[in-house]
C-alpha cells in the first residue's frame, strides 16, 4: 500500500477514535488520588463530590489515598499517571504554590506537570485565641506585638504551612515581630492555642469552628476578602486595620499533563453540576466549605497567581528548603 495512503488512514482512524472516547467518557471508574488520609478534610470533600459524579456520569471514583511530606507524594503520583482522562488528583493551595519554595529539588513542575480542571471549594482561615487570652481584638494582639517585640508565639503546623505564612504576613503588614513555633500535625498546633501554650495561631475554619461556638476559643479576625456567615460578628484583618493578610485557598482537581480537553472539560462541567446542586452546597457549607468552581483555564490562571504570590512571601519568611 501507498505509505502516503497508509498514514492517511492512519490519522483517519486516529481522528475517528478521539471523539467517541471523549463521548464514551467515563466508561469505567475513576480513580482520585488525595494526600490526606480517611476522615481527613480533604477526604470528605471528595466523598460528597464523588456521589454526584455517580448520580451523573454511572461510575464512581475511587480514593487512592497517598499521605504526607504535605501533599507533594500525592501530587507526584498524579502526575506519574498515564494521562488517559481516568486518574485525577486532589490540590490545595499549600501542595500548588507553597511547596515548591520549600523544597531544594521540588518534585514536580506545577507549571508542566499538571493539567488544570477545576477548582471546587474554597477554605477559610480564622486568627484565633484561647478563651481567656488578653486579646479581644486585631487591635489588641497588634498593639502589644508592637511594645513588646518577640514576646508573643504562634502556632503552626510547620514550616512553609499556610498557618505558618499567616504569623509571618500578620508580622509584614503591622510591622511586629512575634516567634513562630511549628508543631507537627493540626491537632497539636490547636493544642498549643486552645492551652494558651502559644498566644495566637491561624487555622483553618473547619479546625476552629467548633471551639469557637463553644467558647473555648475566640476568633479575632477573618483571614480572607469578606466576613463569614458563620461568625457574621467577626471582622475581616482588613476591617480591623491590617491589610494583605489574606489566607483563603481551595481544593482543586488536576490531572497528569496530556489529558485530552474535551475530557478535562467533561469533568470540569460535573464538577460545575455538582457543586450547583442545593444539597451538595448545604452539606459543605454546613462543613464550612463554599463551593467555588471554575474552568480549567481560569483554574490554571489562578494557580500561577499563587505560586507567583507567595514566593516572595516564603523567601521574606526564611523557610530553610529541605
Amino acid at each position: 500500500m501507498n505509505r502516503g495512503l497508509l498514514l492517511g488512514f492512519v490519522l483517519l482512524a486516529a481522528l475517528a477514535v478521539q471523539p467517541a472516547t471523549a463521548q464514551d467518557w467515563p466508561a469505567k471508574p475513576v480513580r482520585f488520588i488525595a494526600g490526606s488520609t480517611p476522615g481527613s478534610v480533604g477526604d470528605v470533600v471528595l466523598r460528597i463530590l464523588g456521589e454526584q459524579f455517580q448520580k451523573q456520569t454511572g461510575q464512581p471514583w475511587i480514593l487512592d489515598y497517598r499521605p504526607g511530606a504535605g501533599g507533594s507524594i500525592a501530587a507526584v503520583a498524579t502526575a506519574k499517571s498515564a494521562p488517559d482522562g481516568y486518574t485525577f488528583g486532589l490540590i490545595n493551595t499549600g501542595t500548588l504554590a507553597i511547596s515548591p519554595y520549600v523544597f531544594v529539588k521540588p518534585p514536580y513542575d506545577a507549571a508542566k506537570d499538571f493539567t488544570y480542571v477545576a477548582r471546587m471549594v474554597q477554605l477559610n482561615t480564622v486568627l484565633w485565641v484561647r478563651k481567656d487570652s488578653p486579646f479581644a481584638s486585631v487591635k489588641d494582639l497588634v498593639e502589644f506585638a508592637k511594645a513588646n517585640p518577640g514576646k508573643l508565639n504562634y502556632a503552626s503546623t510547620g514550616p512553609g504551612a499556610v498557618s505558618h505564612l499567616g504569623g509571618v504576613l500578620l508580622g509584614l503588614r503591622s510591622v511586629t515581630t512575634s516567634v513562630h513555633v511549628p508543631y507537627k500535625s493540626t491537632a497539636a498546633s490547636s493544642t498549643a492555642v486552645l492551652s494558651g501554650e502559644a498566644d495566637f495561631g491561624f487555622e483553618s475554619l473547619a479546625t476552629a469552628l467548633g471551639h469557637i461556638k463553644g467558647g473555648t476559643a475566640r476568633a479575632l479576625g477573618v483571614a480572607g476578602a469578606a466576613r463569614l456567615t458563620m461568625l457574621p460578628d467577626v471582622p475581616t484583618l482588613e476591617e480591623a486595620g491590617v491589610q494583605g493578610v489574606v489566607l483563603t485557598s481551595y481544593f482543586g482537581a488536576i490531572a497528569p499533563a496530556g489529558v485530552p480537553r474535551p475530557v478535562v472539560e467533561r469533568m470540569a462541567a460535573v464538577l460545575k453540576e455538582a457543586l450547583a446542586d442545593p444539597a451538595t452546597v448545604k452539606r459543605l457549607e454546613d462543613l464550612t466549605f463554599g463551593a467555588a468552581w471554575s474552568g480549567p483555564d481560569d483554574f490554571r490562571a489562578l494557580a500561577e497567581a499563587e505560586i507567583r504570590r507567595w514566593g516572595p512571601i516564603i523567601e521574606s519568611a526564611g523557610v530553610p528548603r529541605q
